[in-house]
């Protein structure tokens, strides 16, 4: 509510909307209508996070919100629930310390994806006349998922949206009492008539690896369109895949020269796999005209190919090669789903001998972008429009693009020489700006930039100032850092300890600092901020750890606390699972990625090696 135009970015006045937005819906999400039990807390989280998003949209429909949905949200939370290690939606709930451990992604993110996907399947108007139907009943008391499910069916049949032998009960419970999600094989006949389509979870270690026994399958909403007469506005339901078939036929799809997208608007919580024919047909429409395949299908079409490639489901000359049509989009949502991919493998690559052909294939790519949006911020510009030059100037800084990086030290020193200015430096650019001023910069910038924490009464200010302090290469001011985070004279709020601890764990050369750091302070940690802090400090101190000691190193930190790790144990599983993954991938993909990179003519060798001349004696 602190927003300040002159100082905060149009990221905080959107986070200041979503915030509103979401809590103005507990009133009827939570309060109005309470759950019986924590198993249902999605029914509170879910639908807040959802309906949050068409308030925006009521307010300020030029800010798109309802594409930055896919991203935020169904995208994001897809990366979670690729896990073992995800639950299930309603998670029966007898402890007190697994309570905080179900207010995660999955209850909010993954809640409001399947409610949007029950919006599209049971069209609007049957689903906001089967929620007053529940809501009006439960009102002041309490309810659980069967109840909302049988005013909904009840709506859905008067209104034909589904067949009176269908419950809404019978779809949904395969998406709430069973975790993860399918991935959609569509595999077309030779002709391309036909296809026969099948369903199997989407894990991103394989199913080979998998432990568990229970046969995954869903009721899968198919809504389609083909490259003939393309219509990506009808998202109700064409086919229904039944969670006891195996596979069945789409008939009527045109002929094999044309191609075919399933999951219109990424409506249904799927992804969906092709058949080699049919994307190399995407890949052609998207460099002959993009813009003939919806905003939110391309992004789609990009998340879905570059994790199924991470689950080794598609090859990285399919995934990749997509991304060669980045030059022509104008669109913030695909960039966003292309550089959120391109982002887990540039930090699987940091710290190897290839990280210099991979860096010099991003700069490729991303520096036409910088060149198009520049560098200046337009306050005037739409919202996505904004965002879309952050990503780019993020990205060429990150990338040490130098006119990027002569544009953030000049602004920098310039702000150092008069700090009562605010207008030196565009809100929107000032987290980019603080954060590789204070990389490249020692002691004096990094000084200053706690002086001006200290002085600024703006949370979003100190906020953005407390991250970029994290982003300094001098490992004795991190080490500091790290040490005031944990002291209550710093000057540094408890509550924020964790964003300090963070900051530094997310700088290349901090998260080794960051995890010595955490386990030899680990009972000084916990006695300071507690048990909900845990869970989050432990997954940002090995965010992108890839390598088998890093793997037995947190194995072992598990097995030394494991009885006071009680509130964080799905998430130290999940931890350890990815990390685990990561190596994995790094097994399985690291030199395909490196041979691609060579034949795009990004080479990791030296070209010219310098040879020491002889002595002579």
């Amino acid at each position: 509510m602190l927003f300040d135009p002159e100082v905060s970015a149009p990221s905080n006045r959107y986070r200041v909307a979503q915030v509103v937005a979401h809590e103005l819906a507990h009133q009827w999400f939570g309060n109005l209508v309470t759950p019986r039990w924590w198993t249902d807390i999605w029914l509170n989280e879910g639908f807040a996070e959802f309906v949050q998003y068409i308030g925006i949209n009521y307010v300020e429909p030029t800010w798109k919100v309802k594409e930055l949905f896919v991203t935020d949200n169904l995208q994001y939370v897809f990366r979670l629930d690729s896990l073992e290690s995800s639950h299930k939606i309603s998670i029966p709930v007898g402890h007190p310390n697994e309570i905080g451990q179900i207010f995660d992604i999955i209850s909010y993110d993954k809640g409001a994806s399947i409610i949007r996907m029950m919006n599209h399947f049971l069209t609007e108007r049957t689903l906001r006349k089967g929620l007053s139907n529940y809501l009006s009943v439960f009102k002041y008391g309490n309810a659980e998922q069967d109840d909302l499910w049988e005013h909904l069916t009840e709506a859905a049949h008067q209104d034909g949206s589904l067949p009176l032998h269908l419950t809404v009960k019978t779809i949904m419970d395969t998406w709430t009492l069973q975790k993860g999600y399918p991935v959609i094989m569509v595999d077309r006949s030779p002709d391309g008539t036909s296809a026969t389509v099948s369903q199997e979870r989407f894990l991103l270690a394989g199913t080979a690896v998998s432990t568990d026994t229970h046969v995954y399958k869903w009721w899968v909403p198919l809504t389609y369109t083909a490259g003939d007469d393309p219509n990506f506005n009808n998202t109700e339901v064409k086919v229904w895949m039944k969670e006891s078939e195996t596979h069945i036929t789409i008939p009527s799809l045109p002929n094999k020269g044309h191609w075919v997208i399933f999951n219109l608007r990424e409506t249904g919580y799927y992804r969906v796999n092709y058949d080699h024919n049919n994307w190399n047909l995407l890949i052609q429409q998207l460099l002959t005209d993009h813009r003939a395949i919806h905003t939110i299908n391309r992004a789609q079409i990009i998340d879905d190919a570059m994790n199924l490639a991470k689950g080794n489901r598609v090859s990285y000359e399919v995934a990749l090669g997509l991304y060669s049509y980045l030059g022509n989009e104008t669109e913030y949502v695909p960039w966003k789903a292309a550089v959120n991919n391109l982002g887990y493998i540039r930090n699987m690559f940091t710290r190897t001998g290839s990280y210099g052909a991979l860096k010099n294939y991003l700069l490729d790519l991303v520096v036409p972008l910088y060149d198009r949006v520049g560098f200046n911020n337009r306050a005037d510009d739409p919202l996505l429009e904004q965002y879309l030059r952050h990503t780019a100037v993020s990205w060429a800084c990150t990338l040490r693009h130098k006119p990027c990086l002569d544009n953030v030290l000049g602004l920098y020193r310039q702000w150092m020489t008069n700090p009562e200015n605010n207008t030196i430096i565009s809100p929107s650019l000032k987290r980019i700006v603080y954060c590789n001023a204070l990389a490249a910069g020692e002691e004096e910038e990094w000084e200053f930039a706690w002086n001006q924490y200290l002085q600024t009464n703006v949370g979003s200010e100190k906020s953005i100032l407390l991250r970029a302090m994290g982003c300094t290469k001098q490992l004795w001011l991190l080490s500091r850092y790290l040490e005031m985070a944990i002291d209550p004279n710093s000057g540094i709020r408890k509550q924020d300890s964790q964003l300090v601890l963070a900051s530094v764990a997310y700088n290349d050369v901090g998260r080794p600092l960051a995890w010595t750091f955490l386990r030899d302070n680990w009972k000084k940690i916990f006695d300071y901020l507690g048990g909900k802090a845990k869970p989050n400090i432990i997954s940002a101190s090995t965010k992108y750890f890839n390598t088998r000691q890093q793997l037995k190193e947190v194995m072992a930190f598990q097995g030394e606390h494991r009885g006071e790790l009680k509130t964080a144990t799905r998430k130290i599983d999940q931890t350890i699972e990815t990390i685990t993954n990561d190596i994995a991938w790094m097994d399985a993909n690291y030199d395909t990625v490196v041979k691609w990179l060579g034949q795009q003519g990004f080479s990791a060798r030296i070209k010219n090696v310098w040879a020491r001349p002889s002595l002579i004696v």
